[in-house]
Formats: C-alpha cells, sequence, structure tokens
C-alpha cells in the first residue's frame, strides 16, 4: 500500500499515525488492479478507509471424460472452492493455484493451474480413479532396470532430457537400427524414442559442435509421430518450433502443436498454450467458435496490443514487449536494436538489475540481436543476484535441462535449480514456488 506515493507497507494496516491533510490512498498487488481512494483527515480524528481491489482474469474451459473416453460431467473446483461443472467455461482469478476435477464414482483429476490476464487455459480432465499414472509405473519400472519400461517411458518423455531415455541408450541391447527400421515400419512409439534420442544427443557419437543436425533429424520423427497419431509427439514437435530447435522459431507452429498434444491429453501442452500464447493462438481462443460448442459467452476482453509507449517509438518498450511474444513489437524493434542494447546495458551496468533482465531476454530470445545463450545467463545472474527474482528464474531451466544449459556452457544442476528456484519464489516470482513447496 502507498499513501502519496509512498510505500507504507501491507494491508491491513491500523491505526497508523499521519498528519491532518489530504491523502491519496493506492493499493497494488499483481492479482489485482491497482485501487486507491482521496482521503481527508482531520486533527484527533479516526478515518476508516476500505479499499477492495478487482482481481485480475483469466479464464479456463474444463472438459472431463472417464475411461471409455466419453464426456462426463463433474464438479470443478479452484482453490477448494466450486466455481461449476463440465464441460464450461470460467472466469478465475490469475493467481488461482489448484484446479481439481470431482466425481463421485471416477475419482478426482487434481492439477495446478497458471492463467495469465485475459487468456483463456483449456483443460481436459481425465478421470480414471488411478492413483499411479502409466507414465509413472513406466518410469519405476525403467529405473529397476526394465528395458522395455525404458522404451515406453521414453516415447512419452517431451524432449528425452529425462533419465529414462539416458538409461535406454546406454543399454547394451539398444540398437539405433532396430528403431529405424521399427519406425518406418509403422512403430510410432521407436519414432518417438529416436527424436528424443537426437534432440537430447544421447546416441553413441553425438558430437555438441553437429547439434544443429541432430536437432533436425529429432524434428524429422517428431513430424512422424505426431502425424500418425502421438500426442507425445506433437507436444515435443511444439517444444522445437518455439525454442528454434531444428526449425525456425514459429510460435504460431509451436501453438498449433500444442493444441494437437493438449487434444491428444497431454496436460503439459494445454498449460503450454497458457504460458506461451502467439497472437493466432490467442485468435482461435477467442474466436466465437472457440465457445460455440460449449454454450459459453465470449469473455468481453480485447486483443494485447504494442503499447502506447512503444507505439510512440519508444523502443525499450518494445524490446519488453517482444519479448513476451509480441509480433508488432517484435516489427518495430528489428530496425533499431542496438540503441535499446546500449540503453539497457547502461541501466545494468549502472545497477538496474531490470535492465539486467531485460537485456538477457533479448539475447535469449534473439530478439533484434544475435542469439547467445552464454550472454543472457551471465546478464540474468547478474540481475538474479542483485535481487530480480525474474533473473533467477530465468537460470533455472538452464541449470534443470541439459539441452539449455550446453550452449551456456551451464551442466546440470538440480541443486541449483532448486537454490534459484527457491530465490525466485522468495523474490515474488511465483511459477516456481510449486518446486520448492513455498508459498511466495
Amino acid at each position: 500500500m502507498a499513501i502519496n506515493g509512498k510505500v507504507v507497507g501491507k494491508t491491513p494496516l491500523e491505526k497508523m499515525p499521519v498528519a491532518p491533510g489530504a491523502y491519496e490512498v493506492l493499493v497494488q498487488d499483481s492479482c489485482y488492479f491497482p485501487s486507491g481512494k482521496k482521503v481527508e483527515v482531520e486533527r484527533n480524528k479516526t478515518e476508516n478507509l476500505d479499499v477492495s481491489p478487482a482481481p485480475r482474469e483469466g479464464a479456463i474451459t474444463v472438459t472431463a471424460e472417464g475411461r471409455d473416453g466419453n464426456a462426463v460431467e463433474a464438479s470443478v473446483y479452484v482453490d477448494g472452492v466450486k466455481i461449476g461443472t463440465t464441460s464450461g467455461t470460467y472466469k478465475i482469478r490469475v493467481c488461482a493455484k489448484k484446479l481439481e476435477v470431482r466425481h463421485p464414482k471416477l475419482g478426482t483429476f487434481a492439477r495446478d493451474v497458471a492463467v495469465r490476464e485475459k487468456q483463456v487455459v483449456s483443460v481436459r480432465a481425465l478421470l480414471r480413479n488411478e492413483t499411479v499414472s502409466d507414465l509413472a509405473r513406466a518410469t519405476a519400472e525403467c529405473l529397476a532396470g526394465k528395458v522395455v519400461s525404458c522404451v515406453r517411458a521414453c516415447a512419452r518423455s517431451l524432449s528425452g532430457q529425462e533419465e529414462v531415455c539416458r538409461r535406454l541408450s546406454k543399454d547394451p541391447s539398444f540398437s539405433v537400427g532396430v528403431f529405424e527400421r521399427a519406425c518406418d515400419a509403422g512403430k510410432t512409439e521407436s519414432c518417438k524414442v529416436l527424436g528424443n534420442l537426437y534432440m537430447e544427443q544421447l546416441l553413441p557419437g553425438a558430437d555438441f559442435r553437429k547439434r544443429e543436425e541432430d536437432y533436425a533429424r529429432a524434428v524429422g520423427y517428431y513430424r512422424r509421430a505426431c502425424g500418425r497419431g502421438s500426442a507425445s509427439g506433437c507436444a515435443s514437435l511444439a517444444f522445437a518450433y518455439f525454442g528454434g530447435f531444428g526449425v525456425e522459431k514459429d510460435a504460431a507452429r509451436a501453438a498449433e502443436f500444442d493444441g494437437k498434444a493438449c487434444d491428444g491429453g497431454v496436460e503439459d501442452a494445454c498449460q503450454e498454450l497458457a504460458l506461451f500464447p502467439g497472437e493466432d493462438t490467442l485468435a482461435a481462443l477467442y474466436s466465437p467458435q472457440a465457445h460455440a460448442s460449449s454454450g459459453t459467452e465470449l469473455p468481453e476482453w480485447t486483443f494485447p496490443s504494442p503499447g502506447p509507449s512503444c507505439a510512440a517509438g519508444d523502443l525499450a518498450a518494445c524490446a519488453r514487449s517482444c519479448v513476451i511474444m509480441d509480433k508488432n513489437a517484435c516489427k518495430r524493434l528489428e530496425d533499431k536494436p542496438m540503441p535499446v542494447v546500449a540503453r539497457f546495458q547502461k541501466g545494468c551496468d549502472s545497477g538496474d538489475p531490470g535492465d539486467c533482465y531485460d537485456l538477457g531476454r533479448m539475447y535469449e530470445g534473439g530478439h533484434g540481436v544475435k542469439q547467445d545463450f552464454a550472454r543472457a545467463t551471465g546478464l540474468f545472474r547478474q540481475a538474479c543476484d542483485a535481487g530480480e527474482a525474474y533473473g533467477c528464474g530465468s537460470l533455472i531451466p538452464f541449470c534443470e535441462y541439459e539441452y539449455y544449459g550446453k550452449p551456456a556452457g551451464i551442466p546440470k544442476d538440480e541443486n541449483r535449480a532448486t537454490e534459484l528456484s527457491r530465490k525466485a519464489c522468495d523474490g515474488g516470482f511465483e511459477p516456481v514456488c510449486t518446486k520448492v513447496n513455498k508459498k511466495p
């Protein structure tokens, strides 16, 4: 809460002494729209002020299926409060944490939920009343030494970084030729496994200097798997398009394949649609056709566009919009990136961690500059050390996944990833709080 522009603490505040006079009280929180009131305080009198900010909202579309694949009606809960039944689209707060879909006979489907403002997340709840998923079972069997289960678990992996794929590639009985022939013969699972092994460069003789060739091979196998109906294959193809691994970066194509994967039951893909929306995806989600089947009203929201500062020529504002997938802002930035780089670099050198983070995002994504993961991580580290939670959060994938860390020269280090998650959560970067079981 701020009084006359100065932060004085968090609500609720009681009996705060102030001098007589006029005050402007503003309440701000990432979960709510800023809200405030003006008040005149008289000598020896107490003024009670109630400020009720409106929550920032997104929406969630929830469907549910039973074991036979048919739609079922189930109760939908968000953070323990019932909001409706399936199938339906409901507005929820952007800071909502937990989604549950409950059925009296088929059990409960539960997952974390992340919704951004003015965006729609689709969730397909598979109610099977199972306590251990097929993937978890296969993973456990693989780690216990059952190679056949390693094949099944690796095929379900989205990119191959999991230990199950590594175990498979190192097993004496593994043969690339056998899997290639099986893939050619129509075995979708074999195509997906080869894609993962090439993507993570786990095959014998892999050379990091030739990683682009391996990425391209991986994409070819993912494409074959997706074309044959593999939802996991489509999700991996989306991963490749979003990161530019083996193909040109294309957020629209990534969203397209994430959509197919989501429809096929890959919940991570449904989440990706919310976290990394391209304009084409937003247009589809907000179209009347997308809501016609459920009979729900279209949320009364408008599409995001470059902010007024960007439109007025503020290239720094364009850069910040560009790194969150605003194509129009990226176009404005293309011809004049260097003044923005110089501005962010100057701010970073002067001790502004936010400018270090923004510049790091530009180098990470190749927005207006040549993509440079080593430079990006150096800037993220500088921002993190200076207390910028988003800088810490941006370093986490480089420590968690080898395909991220290799270009930046950072080894996989799960302990370091946990340390960064804790620091980012403590600083208010909520998406990673679930990794350390903490509340921001």
